[in-house]
This record gives structure tokens, C-alpha cells and sequence, in this order.
């Protein structure tokens, strides 16, 4: 139905099935196993023991410029769209998809929150993370998802720590860690 073709009423996706979609895009694409550990290594003497290889389990016969179509359009999404203030970082360029999910049951008049992204757009696809943040129940309309996802990407690109990402970020409003506040 019309529904659950933007998401909604009963589809069920988890993070894990968002950040291989917004990879599959990211990877104009091409569909990897997903994996978490690059490598793994001894732990006494942090010799490499396994690395873990990429492997292609489908590569789509879309065109080429569609994908990059829709790389612009989840560009877009940052620069001038839903997640224009939330997202918007002045180091790095980011691509993504804001997201709101209905919520039934005990948390009925919340949704779930949600933000898949990645970057650096402009960086080889092999150079590029996607971030995936899902903030359930919440109540305001406030971003949280985005926020957080784009804490998350000072963090990784530019090895930054929560304080220093709200500081960078310009976000005053969120609480500093306890430690800092001291």
C-alpha cells in the first residue's frame, strides 16, 4: 500500500537493515555483508590474526547516474532540507536521511526518531562511514537523532570527544559531560 511505501505502518526495518540501505546508495549500488571489525588482532602481542575482507553479495543493474542522483538528493537532505541545522557541520560534508517512525502501544503520541547518514561525502567511497541513529519514544520535535548522528561523525573524522563535538558544533544547549562540568 501507498503506507508502506514511505515507511510506514507496518514495516519493520532494524539500524543494521537502514545502514546497509544508506551503504548500498553510499556504494552506488553495491550490496557488502555487513561486518564490524575491520580486523582481529592477538591481544598480547597486537599481531593481525584475521582480516576481515569485504564481499559483494549483489550489485544492482541500476544506472549509474540514478545512484548519483540520489546521492545529491541525500546531500540535499543536509544542505538545504529536513536536516539543514541539526546536520550542519562546517568540516565535513555529509549526506543523509532524517526519519520520523510511529510508535503504538505504551509510547502511543511519541515516534521514534531517526538519522541515517554518511561522509565524508566528497572522500573515496572506501574513506566514507555511515552512521545510522535511532532515539525511540521521544515526544518533542526537537532532532535528536541528527544531532547525535552528527556528534557521532566528529567523533570519527575528527577523533573529537563529546565535549569538544558540542563545543565545534555549536550545540549550547546540550549538557556537558559531568567530568567537564566540574
Amino acid at each position: 500500500t501507498m503506507n508502506m511505501s514511505i515507511g510506514q505502518g507496518y514495516t519493520l526495518v532494524t539500524p543494521m537493515h537502514v545502514a546497509n540501505m544508506i551503504a548500498m546508495v553510499c556504494n552506488s549500488g553495491k550490496i557488502y555483508r555487513p561486518h564490524l571489525l575491520k580486523e582481529i588482532r592477538d591481544g598480547q602481542s597486537n599481531e593481525v590474526i584475521e582480516e576481515i575482507e569485504p564481499r559483494i553479495l549483489h550489485e544492482s543493474n541500476i544506472d549509474q547516474a540514478i545512484w548519483r542522483e540520489v546521492q545529491r538528493d541525500l546531500r540535499y537532505v543536509i544542505t538545504d532540507g529536513t536536516a539543514i541545522y541539526p546536520m550542519n557541520n562546517k568540516r565535513f560534508k555529509l549526506a543523509g536521511k532524517t526519519g520520523t517512525a510511529e510508535v503504538n502501544g505504551v509510547a502511543k503520541g511519541h515516534w521514534h526518531s531517526w538519522m541515517a547518514a554518511y561522509g565524508p561525502y566528497d572522500a573515496p567511497v572506501e574513506e566514507q562511514y555511515v552512521v545510522v541513529v535511532l532515539v525511540e519514544a521521544v515526544n518533542d520535535w526537537e532532532w535528536w537523532a541528527p544531532y547525535a548522528t552528527n556528534i557521532i561523525f566528529q567523533g570519527i573524522l575528527a577523533n573529537e570527544n563529546y565535549d569538544q563535538a558540542i563545543d565545534e558544533l555549536g550545540f549550547k544547549y546540550l549538557n556537558k559531560s559531568r567530568t567537564r562540568q566540574e
